[in-house]
């Protein structure tokens, strides 16, 4: 996160426009793994749920690497500031990836199954 307020301290501010595809990224997920765990939907949907989700969240993740890009190509930011943004950009959805990753397979032993 540090490459990210250093690249937007540098100049301008517009570079933290991408933090809202931060907060968006793990949205369309979320909501399908509830959807999915309160048994709302058949397992047939369940898995078009999910691909819409899978896209949509990757739609998200791309327009986060844009934004900067576009903005630097329109010089409001420079281009050294897009790079920083990119590479945080990296850390952050990489750490929601695998976050996603971790807590979202099934557990093979739980409280119930004893030793």
């Amino acid at each position: 996160m540090y490459l990210y307020f250093f690249s937007c301290s540098a100049v301008n501010w517009y570079g933290l426009l991408t933090l809202i595809f931060y907060l968006l990224s793990p949205v369309p997920l979320a909501i399908a793994r509830k959807c999915a765990s309160a048994e709302r939907i058949s397992a047939e949907n369940s898995n078009l749920l999910f691909e819409v989700c899978y896209f949509l969240s990757a739609c998200i993740v791309v327009s986060g690497f844009g934004l900067p890009a576009v903005l630097a190509r329109g010089q409001t930011i420079q281009a050294a500031s897009a790079g920083l943004i990119a590479g945080a950009n990296l850390f952050v959805f990489g750490t929601v990836y695998s976050y996603f990753i971790f807590f979202g397979r099934e557990d093979e032993w739980d409280w119930n199954s004893g030793f």
